[in-house]
């Protein structure tokens, strides 16, 4: 296989509920593909903030769906937006493995919130789902998030995210929508209310389940994140996944690793899993 591949179709309308998700595939697997790279948001964010990134997969011969987690998935009705999301991502994922055929993997990749919500996937799989591995990307659920130590957080996100995320005045230009959904006030303070109310080591019991189901667990921080502290994850997630098994994204990364280091994320990630997992991919 090339060690990138043209990437035909950068957006794909695949729905999951009443919103759209986007759909990166490489040029040679239009209605196949091997694997599958499924991107759960983080809070405030929609699937346009995540373009590169999963371009980038698809460049190196995986599939990438990214679904719209602020829509709900169809017959939802949590109040929880954890489950909320969690409910969107399996539908997701669903959708796919009716959709395409020879899937033989599919991998979830979670940043900050989605995170937390895809470890709840690992608790209900869809049925017969060839889940192969579980990604944790400056993820929240690992730490204790209080109320008033994010409002600190949050100003330091805000301040990364000036300088991290200036395709996200395009995107709003280009699709209004984006802008209703980050500027829908209290979805997202049923969100903050939820990561406020996540104890330590939140995600650690899915995680488990995840790895004893035979997924492989992976993590990845941002050196310099000011949301989701990387000393802070490798102290209470270390144990779990070993003296090499938090990686650092790149020595620059601070939150939005995705949107500021697309394409290294993305090889790193898939380098890696390809020493764990068959994937017909570019390592």
């Amino acid at each position: 296989m090339p060690k990138t591949q043209n990437v035909t179709q950068k957006s794909r309308a695949y729905k999951t509920g009443s919103a759209e998700s986007l759909l990166y595939i490489p040029a040679d697997t239009v209605s196949t593909t091997d694997s599958l790279f499924l991107i759960s948001s983080g809070f405030g964010a929609t699937p346009e903030d995540y373009q590169a990134f999963g371009h980038a997969i698809a460049e190196r011969g995986g599939t990438a769906l990214i679904p719209n987690c602020n829509e709900p998935a169809p017959g939802n009705t949590a109040n929880d937006p954890l489950v909320y999301r969690a409910d969107v991502i399996k539908y997701a994922a669903e959708d796919a493995m009716n959709h395409f055929s020879n899937l033989r993997n599919v991998v979830l990749i979670g940043h900050s919130m989605g995170d937390a919500s895809q470890a709840m996937v690992v608790d209900s799989p869809p049925d017969n789902s060839p889940l192969r591995a579980l990604v944790s990307l400056s993820g929240a659920g690992w730490e204790k998030i209080s109320a008033r130590r994010h409002s600190k957080q949050l100003l330091g996100e805000l301040g990364e995210a000036a300088i991290a995320l200036p395709g996200v005045a395009l995107n709003i230009i280009k699709n209004p929508r984006s802008l209703r959904e980050r500027l829908n006030l209290s979805h997202r303070a049923r969100e903050l209310m939820a990561l406020w109310g996540m104890e330590e080591g939140r995600n650690l019991p899915y995680y488990e389940l995840a790895r004893k189901a035979g997924a492989v667990c992976l993590a990845y921080t941002g050196p310099k994140d000011k949301v989701i502290s990387a000393s802070e994850t490798t102290r209470i997630a270390g144990s779990f996944f070993g003296p090499e098994g938090i990686v650092s994204i790149h020595p620059n990364a601070g939150h939005f690793g995705p949107q500021t280091h697309p394409k290294h994320v993305a090889k790193l990630i898939m380098s890696r899993l390809t020493t764990y997992v068959e994937l017909d991919i570019a390592a």
